[in-house]
């Protein structure tokens, strides 16, 4: 009976470990990502506004011309931020995993005396399916077996 409530104790403390991980992992990549799509959004607007004048002074003072060139740099700008903020978000995770979250990871598991595969499998039945740790903890785990592999 003992053994058991151990067991049931260390998987309760392998999903806090996971959640926290994740939370940690997801929080701070976001914050990078809003302020990466911010920037990316307003340093767009003043070449979109650029291009619907000069399209307003060239179409010989025409509004719609204006407006229009105006509207589809908005969206151009907004697309490009959007990218920016991809692209952040997913930087700032694989940095944030491999300097914080990973090392303390692992140093939490050699304590409680569990192996990697065992706790992404634990991670992957607690954690939503899209979950960032689950997924760069799969990748560290095929890179890890693509090392040994290798000659």
């Amino acid at each position: 009976m003992d053994t058991k409530d151990t067991q049931t104790d260390d998987r309760q403390t392998l999903i806090e470990l996971a959640k926290t991980s994740n939370e940690q992992l997801e929080g701070a990549s976001q914050a990078s990502a809003y302020r990466a799509f911010n920037l990316g959004c307003m340093l767009g607007i003043i070449p979109a506004l650029l291009v619907g004048l000069f399209a307003f002074l060239t179409a010989q003072f025409s509004w719609i011309a204006g407006v229009t060139a105006t509207l589809i740099m908005l969206i151009a700008a907004a697309g490009f931020a959007g990218l920016a903020a991809y692209l952040t978000r997913a930087r700032r995770m694989e940095r944030i995993f491999h300097e914080q979250v990973y090392p303390d990871l692992k140093q939490k598991l050699a304590d409680l005396q569990i192996d990697l595969p065992t706790f992404l499998e634990i991670s992957a039945e607690e954690l939503p399916s899209n979950a960032a740790l689950v997924h760069m903890l799969s990748q560290e785990g095929q890179n890890s077996l693509n090392h040994n592999v290798s000659p």
